[in-house]
């Protein structure tokens, strides 16, 4: 049976993607399809397990018989020493260095891995984390393409659809992107063959649009920020964003520490309640304790105001004593309701990778006869359910009756596995909650 790994996505810890790029782009592919792997049961086991076809085949390596180059492959994984969090997002002042695998065996077709245990840790509970496409990371042809990718995800905002990173020094931007001292030392072959290459590559086929801004001393490139707008491909391939709201109870404590992280780090808004003449910390203090729309709502008032003396003080006084209109409060009640309404399709989310990876893990367990067993009973369930919409052009019944025998398949392992329906998973998830609090 054919694995589709379209829409599918690992969730990465920020600190996992601002690394030094010091690994090639397969190697890179291959740390991403390890950690989608592991991901759910990260704290409940010590090794983990993929089969060794499926790998080759979700990396896109073609030459899946030269034994060698993928020993290669994984041995570099747990030898290779990275530098971690060079950007510091999730706001802690630490410098790491570690392997990305701890251990990695081959034998049996079966690929056996394992991370140190802090790694398992900070890769299941990030604090700020981004959501990587799998079928996207292997569009790209070069590694500075997925690293710059794996950034601009990283500080992209799914619910605003789009997102800026901070202004990275050029020393910093050479050491995420794995360049020696000796590399594109010249600004121009570094913008030629890094920066420019990779933003054409990402904006020609990825589900993001990227553009540079160079940031100049005395005329002198000192660093790069990168602005990101949604891609026309955003719908299919969406990014991993949580809205807070009532519904948030249901979320694990890390989930809501990540929502007030991506809320607290949205330069923008910052930078506009500064302009209305506040200090860094005043604006923090807003941004922290006023939600956005209100925040929006504040600032079109001030900017309306004519003759202010002391802006500054006249603004603070709005943000803290204004009460907003009535009309404005049920601009606050239809966000409310529309917050909820993005945590349900989050927590759906969830429940989709949740279904996704059991029935993925079942897949690899079961010999190819009976894959193909499984398969052909299915086929013949989906054309009996799709029979009237066969007799139609011949490619698109194909079409047609593949993508339904694809949904039989997932039925029945989800059946034969007795997976939880939506319901009852969310159920289990409050239940499992509430446990941990108590």
């Amino acid at each position: 049976m054919e694995i589709s790994v379209v829409d599918k996505f690992v969730i990465k810890h920020s600190a996992a993607v601002q690394i030094s790029n010091k690994i090639s782009l397969l190697q890179r592919r291959a740390w991403n399809i390890l950690l989608a792997n592991a991901y759910n049961f990260l704290l409940d086991k010590d090794d983990f397990c993929i089969d060794l076809k499926s790998f080759v085949k979700l990396i896109g390596y073609q030459n899946s018989h030269n034994d060698a180059h993928l020993k290669e492959l994984l041995g570099n994984l747990v030898t290779t020493k990275i530098e971690w969090n060079l950007l510091g997002k999730d706001k802690k002042k630490v410098w790491e260095v570690m392997t990305l695998l701890s251990s990695a065996k081959i034998t049996d077709g079966k690929i056996y891995y394992s991370y140190s245990s802090s790694l398992a840790k900070k890769l299941y509970n990030p604090n700020v984390f981004a959501r990587v496409s799998l079928s996207m990371q292997n569009k790209f042809n070069s590694k500075y393409s997925l690293a710059i990718y794996e950034l601009c995800i990283d500080y992209f905002i799914a619910k605003r659809n789009y997102g800026y990173t901070p202004i990275i020094p050029l020393d910093i931007f050479r050491n995420l992107m794995g360049l020696e001292d000796g590399k594109y030392k010249n600004f121009k072959d570094l913008n030629k063959y890094v920066v420019r290459s990779s933003i054409d590559e990402i904006n020609e086929k990825a589900d993001i649009q990227v553009t540079v801004e160079y940031h100049k001393s005395n005329r002198t490139v000192v660093g790069l920020s990168f602005s990101i707008d949604a891609g026309e491909l955003f719908d299919k391939f969406s990014v991993f964003d949580n809205p807070e709201n009532e519904l948030n109870s249901l979320m694990d404590n890390e989930v809501k520490v990540a929502i007030m992280e991506e809320e607290n780090i949205n330069d923008e808004l910052l930078n506009k309640i500064k302009n209305c003449g506040l200090t860094h910390e005043q604006a923090m203090d807003i941004l922290k304790n006023q939600d956005e729309e209100t925040i929006l709502n504040h600032l079109q008032y001030i900017n309306s105001q004519k003759n202010i003396i002391n802006k500054g003080a006249y603004s603070k006084k709005v943000f803290d004593k204004r009460e907003i209109p009535v009309k404005d409060l049920k601009k606050e009640e239809e966000l409310l309701k529309k917050k909820q309404k993005e945590t349900e399709e989050h927590l759906k989310i969830m429940y989709d990778d949740f279904i996704n990876q059991n029935i993925l893990e079942y897949t690899q367990s079961l010999s190819d006869e009976e894959q193909q067993r499984i398969r052909v009973e299915c086929e013949k369930i989906a054309k009996e359910k799709c029979k009237d919409n066969l007799s139609q052009n011949k490619k698109v019944a194909e079409f047609l009756l593949n993508a339904s025998t694809d949904v039989e398949v997932d039925l029945y392992i989800k059946q034969k596995l007795k997976l939880p329906e939506f319901e009852k998973w969310v159920k289990n998830r409050v239940k499992s909650n509430d446990k941990k609090v108590n």
